[in-house]
């Protein structure tokens, strides 16, 4: 896998149908008249996904028609949502089955990694594609789910690369722009329809005058770009971890942590790496975790904190009561200290009217001098101006009513 890789797009095709409460009839998953899902049984039948409720209750008779239900879902949804955010700190759900997890700074095997991790965990079809761009990666995504037929548990990986971005989109149907983030796409794809305009291919080939002049100046360039592989849109991570962890590997070479001493060395390390994580992220720890390896077995020690904490010293205090209940009895070849439960710190309710103690800033020193000169009368805050009689009665109104 290429390093140039950053945004890798995951979906689970049939995660919807896969309910074990649905019957093994053709179903279509529903929400209002809009159709999310079509079981593989449905697919096999004639059915369509772009087709209309009504077309496909009559191009499939025997459709069992299920109301989308979100609480039924919750439980997997979180747990997908969970494993992409132990490989990244970056998560853009999408939807329920189907998130944007950026891969920068990674190394080049997580991607292909975390794919058979949500396989192994769902054991179901997944598809992934992985790209530069979020445009690019979802559109691999959905190109794979598109050919999925059958639920056959089986995991897919596509790779766009920018050299090859403009052969992949040359001959996607025009549908795939409500993968990017154009506002109203399915009017757009009408317009180009009516055009004579077929794909991405035949976009990219107009000049790009004739975009603008009829899509405007915002979404003109944007359909400009997209047929070329480039979206200038970020990812949005919304799906924070649950869980942070660092670990240090003794080198073979050393023998292992054989004395405390060692050991301490090694969690003032983690701590601090921990700290740093916690801090980037504004979460804050609830549960803390030793984990040893040996070299024939592991330990793990557990420790609940009395309140959420993302703090360097407590997070050493953690990590050095956890080692107290460790026996030593051989070297220690690996030490993972785990953070878990992370949620956003809450703010103390006294410390919002603590007095700042920070040094006084170009504005402060600059009224004070003005006061020292003049006196304190020469210049005062808006607050402390005499206000009229009207002002005085809004006021009290204000203080009464709202």
């Amino acid at each position: 896998m290429s390093t140039s890789h950053q945004l890798i797009a995951l979906q689970l095709p049939f995660f919807y149908t896969s309910h074990p409460n649905l019957p093994t009839a053709p179903v279509a998953i529903v929400k209002g008249n809009r159709i999310i899902e079509l079981s593989p049984s449905a697919l096999q039948a004639g059915a369509e996904p772009h087709l209309p409720l009504r077309a496909l209750r009559l191009a499939v008779p025997s459709l069992h028609v299920v109301p989308y239900v979100a609480s039924d879902y919750q439980q997997a949804t979180t747990l997908f949502y969970q494993i992409c955010a132990d490989f990244s700190d970056a998560v853009e759900p999408l939807s329920p089955n189907y998130v944007l997890v950026s891969l920068a700074g990674l190394n080049t095997h997580i991607g292909t990694l975390l794919l058979h991790t949500v396989f192994s965990a769902f054991n179901m079809p997944v598809v992934a594609g992985i790209a530069t761009t979020r445009w690019l990666a979802r559109c691999a995504a959905t190109y794979l789910a598109t050919q999925t037929k059958t639920s056959t548990p089986t995991p897919q990986l596509l790779e766009v690369s920018p050299a090859t971005a403009a052969n992949f989109l040359a001959h996607l149907p025009l549908h795939y722009l409500s993968e990017s983030e154009i506002a109203k796409p399915a009017v757009i794809v009408q317009q180009l329809l009516c055009l004579g305009i077929k794909n991405f291919g035949q976009l990219a080939g107009i000049p790009d005058a004739d975009p603008t002049a009829r899509f405007g100046t915002t979404n003109g360039p944007l359909l400009q770009e997209l047929a070329q592989g480039i979206d200038p849109t970020p990812l949005r991570p919304l799906c924070l971890p649950k869980r942070a962890s660092v670990s240090f590997n003794v080198p073979i070479e050393s023998g292992g942590i054989s004395d405390a001493a060692s050991a301490d060395r090694v969690l003032v390390h983690l701590s601090t790496k921990l700290d740093t994580i916690l801090a980037k992220r504004a979460q804050a720890a609830r549960h803390i975790d030793l984990c040893l390896t040996y070299r024939h077995h592991t330990e793990q020690f557990q420790l609940q904190l009395a309140t959420p904490t993302m703090q360097y010293t407590a997070l050493l205090a953690a990590a050095r009561r956890l080692w107290q209940r460790v026996n030593l009895a051989e070297p220690i070849l690996a030490m993972k200290l785990q953070a878990n439960k992370l949620e956003q710190p809450k703010v103390i309710q006294e410390n919002i009217f603590a007095e700042s103690k920070r040094t006084p800033d170009k504005l402060a020193q600059a009224i004070k001098s003005v006061h020292t000169r003049f006196g304190q009368n020469s210049l005062v805050t808006a607050g402390q101006l005499p206000i009229s009689r009207r002002e005085m009665v809004r006021a009290l109104w204000e203080r009464e009513h709202l």
